[in-house]
């Protein structure tokens, strides 16, 4: 069987990564050339050139690369543009990777969106792409458990894992890729992509939601953000400290431990122990921030 992987991002990269150590080489790898790539987090996959053959494509339709994808009977899509095969016929079979047990989360943001409603039991599912974006039979799927500690990359570490064994028992045949299942279609609903303008911190909720938000928009996303003093102030880690309870003025800095800085939510608190400020990196007591300093507050 003629495989191929199309990948991009981090998720591509981690996986690029995991594969290589696991042996698992000599794959055709499609992946975006960087000069087509519509945001800022490019990830260079060239350094993966002697393990993989890598080839880059220049526009994110089929339709547009089409004669640079030759000599494939199946090609496995991760964290790749959703709609890149669809309404186009090809001489191959096309399956695509999604974060969640679908039909839930479909769209993407999945894992953001997870992270934000405190998902416990997410998962993967692969999938035969149709005209419907993330609605197509389900080949195989797979719980992945959130832990109330993980952050985004403890579940892509997780969810890689589960793709490189799909991949390797792809190639082993041990997969049959004539068994599938329909999707039950009232149970999906769509996401809306994810904005730099949502994960801005609103401390006036709980301290177990703004927590959930400061994980959804962590590391690789773009992050959760406060502003105080017209000072971006971006946190990629926190805790809870208290559950409940009236601790002052949601978003006041109430004390500066050797752990981070507490801050007061709606209800509860939670530490802060990690943020970056002026494109510099704080954590515990490093972290430049001082008692009564409001965030949200311009």
């Amino acid at each position: 069987m003629r495989f191929a992987l199309f990948l991009d991002n981090f998720i591509g990269y981690k996986l690029l990564e995991t594969l290589s150590s696991s042996g698992l080489k000599d794959l055709r790898v499609f992946t975006y050339h960087p000069n087509t790539k519509r945001t800022n987090q490019i990830y260079d996959f060239s350094k993966f050139a002697r393990d993989f053959s890598i080839i880059y494509l220049d526009g994110n339709k089929y339709s547009f690369v089409k004669n640079k994808i030759k000599d494939i009977d199946l090609a496995l899509c991760i964290d790749w543009t959703k709609d890149f095969f669809i309404k186009v016929n090809t001489s191959f079979k096309v399956l695509y990777a999604h974060p969640s047990l679908l039909p839930y989360y479909r769209g993407y943001g999945a894992i953001s969106e997870q992270f934000f409603r405190g998902v416990v039991k997410s998962g993967i599912t692969i999938y035969e792409p149709i005209d419907k974006v993330d609605a197509g039979p389900i080949l195989f799927q797979d719980v992945i458990k959130i832990e109330f500690d993980d952050y985004p990359v403890d579940f892509i570490e997780k969810y890689i894992e589960k793709i490189a064994t799909f991949i390797d028992n792809l190639l082993n045949n041990r997969v049959n890729l004539n068994e599938t299942k329909p999707q039950n279609d009232e149970l999906g609903f769509y996401l809306v992509r994810k904005r730099k303008k949502d994960a801005i911190i609103d401390f006036n909720k709980s301290a177990y939601a703004v927590y959930n938000h400061i994980r959804a928009y962590a590391h690789p996303f773009f992050g959760a953000f406060a502003i105080s003093k017209n000072e971006k102030i971006t946190i990629w880690k926190a805790h809870i400290e208290k559950w409940d309870g009236d601790y002052g003025y949601p978003g006041t800095v109430i004390n500066k431990t050797k752990n981070g800085i507490e801050v007061a939510c709606g209800s509860g608190t939670i530490i802060v122990s990690e943020l970056e400020l002026n494109n510099k990196i704080y954590k515990f007591e490093e972290i430049p921030i001082e008692e009564n300093t409001i965030l949200n507050q311009i």
